[in-house]
């Protein structure tokens, strides 16, 4: 045995490693019957019973061991305490507060709630540890039932509490609700639209926004719906460099603009679509025209009060506007020589200055008026009518040059009758009386005012 040990090992070592070399012979021979063919089942089993117990120390191997039994401790410690919660048989309590109280009414009333749909209930439950301590105020159900009261006024109604199953209602912050009702209606009111915030770059001007629907129908409570003024959307632009159209919700506003809450107020719509246009503006001269253009620069000075006015509209229309006409005087009729006309632009155009009139004034030059009276008269009368004229003569107010009055007299007038009725007639009627002057020295000379004839027809 000392042949085989190393001269420097002390007595135990020497001790040691001869048993370890023991216990691999031992191994070896194991090992060889092992491999025997004829062995049984139960042999084998045996013999590596024996070589397992021969196996040399591991630290590795021990140490993931212990780790799985580790494991397998917490998996059994964890199961263990599922199963005392879910069967926990302890009582316990809780107190879940601020619960809603929803009102319960009749689709078929004609009453509805106006106050006492804001309250809330704090509950105290008790239960299963395990069932309590899950419970939020959204499991609690409290009700108050308002369907089976028929008369306008201040009721007490009972709140009903139904708690989650597993639990029990100790007791409750309130057992009834103090509420008002009172008989429904509906009233049109109009919808209003107010910008909060828009920029508009220089050039540009806001138009008037149209709404789609310019009324809503709002019904609910009689005394709440006395309050409502007007549906006003109100519109966050922002920066703006054209027409938009933007969906607004609706809030119902009092005559102080003060929104009005309540939820027993209900709207035909919620919201609407608002079309806000964005114009541009540009400063057009004011003219006039003339009907028969016998007044122009020749014999008289226009003068217009504004010469000019700043309207708005889409770019594409003001684009192509140079001015803007007040008006086309009827030469003939011209009662003043001063003339007030609303301003009237053109579809698509809209004023945008203060100004809404305008005040044309009529300077005649070298011109003057003469009243000529006139007996004979040339009747049209193509149906044959029998006919008597009841005035003799009338008298024509002519304009024109000075020195061309002169020289005009009745014969250079004539004065036409015309009986083209378009239906039988019978009786006194009457009818026009047109007015021609026969006019050879040049220059302009026309009758001013309109002329008629009362002519009985028999």
């Amino acid at each position: 045995m000392s042949e085989n040990i190393n001269e420097n090992m002390t007595e135990k070592e020497a001790k040691k490693a001869e048993e370890l070399k023991k216990k691999e012979l031992e191994r070896e021979k194991y090992q060889e019957q092992l491999n025997d063919p004829n062995l049984t089942k139960k042999e084998k089993k045996k013999i590596k019973r024996k070589l397992e117990e021969l196996e040399p120390f591991d630290l590795k191997k021990e140490i993931f061991s212990w780790i799985r039994i580790f494991i397998a401790a917490v998996v059994i410690a964890f199961g263990i305490w599922v199963y005392a919660t879910e069967n926990d048989t302890v009582i316990s309590s809780t107190t879940v507060s601020g619960i809603p109280i929803q009102l319960i009414e009749s689709p078929e009333t004609v009453l509805s709630v106006i106050s006492g749909y804001n309250n809330t209930v704090d509950v105290v439950l008790e239960g299963k540890k395990g069932t309590i301590r899950s419970v939020t105020a959204d499991d609690i159900k409290a009700t108050a039932d308002v369907s089976d009261i028929t008369t306008s006024g201040r009721h007490t109604v009972a709140v009903n509490i139904t708690a989650p199953d597993g639990t029990t209602i100790v007791s409750q912050s309130l057992s009834s609700v103090f509420v008002y009702l009172d008989s429904t209606t509906s009233v049109s009111v109009p919808v209003r639209v107010r910008y909060s915030t828009y920029m508009l770059d220089d050039g540009y001007e806001l138009g008037d926004a149209v709404p789609s629907a310019s009324q809503i129908t709002v019904s609910g409570p009689e005394d709440v719906l006395k309050t409502v003024e007007a549906a006003e959307v109100s519109l966050d632009l922002g920066h703006l460099s054209g027409s938009v159209s933007v969906t607004g919700n609706i809030v119902l506003v009092g005559k102080d603009g003060e929104e009005i809450t309540n939820p027993y107020l209900k709207l035909q719509t919620s919201s609407v679509q608002v079309s806000v246009p964005v114009y541009i503006t540009k400063t057009l001269p004011l003219t006039v025209g003339f009907k028969y253009g016998y007044l122009d620069a020749s014999n008289s000075k226009i003068s217009i009060t504004p010469s000019q006015i700043t309207v708005k509209g889409e770019a594409s229309v003001l684009n192509r506007l140079t001015e803007l006409s007040v008006a086309t005087i009827d030469e003939k009729h011209v009662q003043s020589d001063s003339i007030v006309y609303e301003i009237v632009p053109p579809d698509g155009v809209y004023l945008s200055s203060a100004d809404q009139t305008a005040t044309v004034s009529i300077e005649h030059i070298g011109t003057e008026l003469k009243s000529i009276v006139i007996d004979n008269f040339t009747v049209e009368n193509p149906n044959g009518l029998k006919y008597e004229l009841q005035n003799k003569s009338i008298t024509v107010t002519l304009r024109g040059p000075s020195f061309i009055l002169t020289y005009i007299t009745a014969d250079s007038i004539t004065a036409t009758v015309r009986l083209n009725f378009d239906r039988a007639v019978s009786g006194t009627s009457t009818v026009p009386v047109e007015i021609a002057v026969n006019n050879t020295l040049g220059g302009v000379v026309y009758e001013v005012g309109e002329y008629t004839m009362p002519v009985r027809i028999s």
